[in-house]
């Protein structure tokens, strides 16, 4: 009400009107601003290339896409890279603002465009080495390539920066994967605490605690995760592994047989694992 009453008093207020859209955009009143704000900005500015009439595009469509179907994969992805599109066109008008970068490194990641995110991550950190999200964009990366020391050193300056349970759970995983357990658990953990529903961080937790030997708190911890997220057939996998181990061989055969026709879905090392596991639950004729 207070920002209409402006742009009402001063109807060449441009920062008003980048704010009205906004706050409508906050209420998700996505048509008002398509059909009214987004064209009274571009009437105010003279020009439909002005940096704010590029950044509220880019709001617009990042609010479509978030609250597009999830199923819906592909207009999911239509609406961030209009978004991308945008917030990168605002940064060419008015370069060297942070925020942008930021924006369009978020982008990137929902995107999972790993080049375009590697690249916007490291130009954030050159301006700030101790940004969070670029550090752990950068950690998640490295340890993807196997370049553990590296990856340790980024993730572990985005948890100093800004605790976040994603950049938390990868350093957890970076951390069982070279063997220290007992601050793996700690770190899985603490991601928890910080986002309960996070399915990923429990199958984590699971794979530190099958690594020590807590296979009962292992199953517990994988079926949390399926429970939160069912459609991850590397939770399933992780799953079906730890039921094999356990001597619940039927169980674990129901589970490959379920995800043996999806197997291209799932990443070169697990679709691996997946036909060895799914060999040794054959059952061998006499």
């Amino acid at each position: 009400i207070a920002l209409t009453e402006i742009t009402e008093m001063q109807p060449k207020n441009l920062q008003a009107w980048g704010l009205l859209a906004v706050a409508i955009l906050q209420m998700k009143d996505y048509e008002s601003v398509e059909r009214q704000v987004l064209p009274r900005i571009e009437s105010v500015a003279g020009t439909p290339d002005h940096y704010l009439v590029q950044i509220t595009r880019g709001h617009l469509a990042y609010r479509k896409g978030i609250d597009t179907d999830p199923k819906d994969k592909d207009k999911v992805k239509d609406s961030y890279r209009q978004a991308r599109d945008a917030f990168e066109r605002a940064s060419v008008l008015r370069p060297g603002l942070p925020m942008l970068v930021e924006w369009i490194l978020r982008l990137d990641f929902l995107l999972d465009d790993k080049s375009a995110a590697e690249t916007h991550a490291r130009q954030l950190l050159r301006q700030n080495r101790d940004h969070g999200f670029a550090n752990y964009i950068m950690g998640s990366l490295m340890l993807g390539r196997g370049r553990q020391a590296e990856a340790e050193d980024y993730l572990r300056r985005s948890v100093d920066a800004s605790q976040s349970p994603a950049a938390l759970n990868d350093l957890a995983e970076l951390l069982r994967q070279s063997g220290n357990f007992a601050e793996a658990e700690r770190q899985a953990r603490a991601a928890i605490e910080l986002s309960p529903d996070l399915y990923f961080a429990w199958d984590t937790l699971g794979s530190v605690l099958v690594e020590t030997k807590r296979l009962d708190e292992a199953e517990t911890a994988y079926y949390k995760a399926l429970e939160i997220f069912k459609d991850d057939l590397r939770v399933h996998l992780n799953l079906a592994k730890l039921l094999r181990q356990k001597g619940n061989l039927v169980r674990a055969r129901e589970i490959v047989a379920e995800i043996l026709p999806r197997k291209a879905e799932l990443p070169a090392a697990e679709q691996e694992d997946l036909a060895r596991l799914a060999e040794e639950l054959t059952p061998r004729r006499r």
